[in-house]
């Protein structure tokens, strides 16, 4: 049975296929999401093929009205974080320091849609590039009735969340997916480190080596807090759905 859905949903975009949820229910409740796996002869891992089925939905599944607040995968985000610097006084100046640290780090071969995160005021921040064609596919989703929200990364919109459990202090943040994990690092309310790892979402002793080898890299004590968000890309096994 289809769930009933509220007018406003939470969209995610993952390698092998979409979730949608009611943004005002809790995560556990399972009557409220569903989820469409791509077809298995699409490419596997491409966004492209994670659109296709998001269309599909919108054409034939998706409410007449709401609003669509969409979660984009990790795999397809890359983020750099930026050191504060007051000689950059204007967004636009932040804008472009992003799209340049992103095009050195991870090429320029196609354009990428820059967001910036900062934890507060002359402090490090974080950036992220989607794809910019990828960006565009999801506001043409839109339509009379049905409006596109906002659009955010994953491990952003997962930190959002988690926000209130992290202190001053220093802190990691752990996002995993299906088979990937972005950590991400903050000390005195500012940015420090972020980058995602392949690995398996369920498989615990992985996801903690990976923590461990990450907070040696930065020189973290033993004792840093950890603020963890699992399994974030996939609902119960039980309430799947297929196009």
């Amino acid at each position: 049975m289809s769930p009933l859905w509220s007018e406003r949903l939470q969209v995610g975009v993952w390698p092998h296929g979409i979730t949608i949820r009611d943004a005002g229910a809790a995560p556990a409740d399972a009557a409220s999401q569903a989820y469409w796996q791509n077809p298995t002869d699409q490419e596997e891992g491409s966004w492209r093929t994670s659109i296709a089925t998001l269309q599909h939905w919108v054409s034939n599944s998706a409410p007449q009205r709401g609003r669509l607040d969409i979660v984009v995968s990790d795999y397809f985000v890359r983020p750099v974080v930026l050191a504060w610097s007051p000689d950059l006084t204007k967004d636009e100046e932040w804008l472009a320091l992003a799209r340049a640290r992103i095009d050195v780090t991870w090429g320029s071969t196609e354009p990428w849609e820059v967001r910036i995160d900062r934890l507060s005021f002359k402090s490090n921040c974080l950036a992220c590039g989607i794809p910019q064609e990828l960006w565009t596919k999801l506001l043409e989703l839109q339509r009379p009735g049905l409006k596109v929200n906002s659009i955010q990364p994953n491990f952003t919109s997962a930190f959002n969340s988690l926000a209130s459990a992290i202190g001053r202090g220093a802190a990691l943040i752990v996002v995993s997916e299906r088979n990937s994990a972005t950590i991400g690092a903050v000390e005195g309310g500012s940015w420090r480190h972020v980058r995602t790892l392949p690995a398996a979402g369920d498989a615990s002793e992985e996801i903690e080596r990976l923590v461990e080898r990450e907070r040696l890299l930065l020189g973290l004590p033993p004792d840093v807090a950890v603020v963890y968000r699992r399994d974030t890309d996939v609902p119960n096994q039980s309430d799947l759905a297929a196009v």
